[in-house]
Parts: C-alpha cells; structure tokens; sequence
C-alpha cells in the first residue's frame, strides 16, 4: 500500500498528463462492397397468410313437437289422493301427489264440502314430479268433501281430471279411542 501511494504521489508531483484525443476518421467504401448482416432463414419464417376466422352459428335448440292432450294425459299420474269413501280425522291431512307435469305447466286441486262447495281451489305452478298436503283444520266444516286433481297445460287448459270423495269426522271422534 505504501508503494501505491508513493507512485500516486510522483505521479502528481513530477508528471504531467497529457489528455488523450480521439480524433474521427472517415471511412469511405463504395456501396457494392457493403453487405448488410442478415439473420439466418431458420430465424425469418417465410410471412403466411391467416385464414380468417369462420363463423361458428351457436346450436338451436329442436323443437320438439306439441304433444297431444291424449300423450299428456297418459304421462300425468296421480299417485297419491285421498281413497274413494275413506274417512278421515277432523284435524287429520290430506295429501295429493302426482307426476308428468309438462314444462310451464299446473296442477289444479279443489276440495268442497257437498252440498255447498265451501272448501278451496289452487294452482299449482310445477314441472315433473310434486305433491300438495293440507290440514283439514282448513275446511269450514265436518261432512263429506268431493276433492278433483287436473293437469292445467298452456295448450289445452285444464285436462286429465281425477276425482274422488272422503269424509271429515266430526270433532267429538278425534278423541275416540
């Protein structure tokens, strides 16, 4: 380290530094002479053209053919309903069940007491399979109670009836053993 300073030291003192200048020179070559690099063809695909993109129409649906209110009927079931003449507990519940309900259709259900049809009418909007179970704490009154069940297509309205009656007990035979 001693020795760097010393020269450092001499160097100041003692030598003069004389900047050095690079002065520009022209080159002149004629333009036949010059060839210009060129990248190797592996790096330079051939241009190609692309196709252009081809329409692609989205999928329509098939229509499907309007069944007939024969098919229909045939494919709608009522699977469970109150039985032909049973007899049921005044606070009991009735229970509907069906299956084959088209798209966008109903199911209609009504239960009036005879004689003067109080009781209720629904809709029902369903699609396939359902059921429908009510408390007979609903009805006005013990007697007997004609019930219906249809199919209500867009196209045919209400079809496919199935009808039948129960009895509602009086209130004094619930607690009967």
């Amino acid at each position: 380290m001693r020795g760097a300073l010393l020269v450092a030291l001499l160097m100041l003192s003692g030598c003069r530094v004389i900047p050095f200048t690079a002065t520009p020179t022209r080159l002149i070559v004629p333009r036949d002479r010059v060839t210009l690099p060129t990248l190797p063809p592996t790096w330079t695909p051939e241009p190609t053209r692309t196709a252009p993109a081809t329409f692609t129409a989205f999928p329509t649906r098939t229509p499907q053919p309007t069944l007939s209110a024969e098919a229909l009927c045939e494919r709608f079931k009522l699977t469970v309903a109150p039985k032909e003449g049973s007899a049921l507990a005044y606070d009991g519940d009735a229970s509907f069940a069906w299956r084959g309900v088209p798209r966008r259709g109903a199911v209609g259900i009504s239960v009036g007491l005879e004689g003067n049809n109080a009781g209720f009418r629904l809709a029902i909007p369903a699609e396939g399979d359902g059921a429908f179970t009510f408390s007979l704490l609903r009805l006005p009154a013990e007697g007997i109670y004609y019930w219906r069940v249809w199919l209500i297509d867009p196209h045919y309205g209400a079809i496919c009836p199935y009808v039948g009656a129960f009895t509602r007990l009086p209130a004094a035979t619930r607690a009967a053993p």
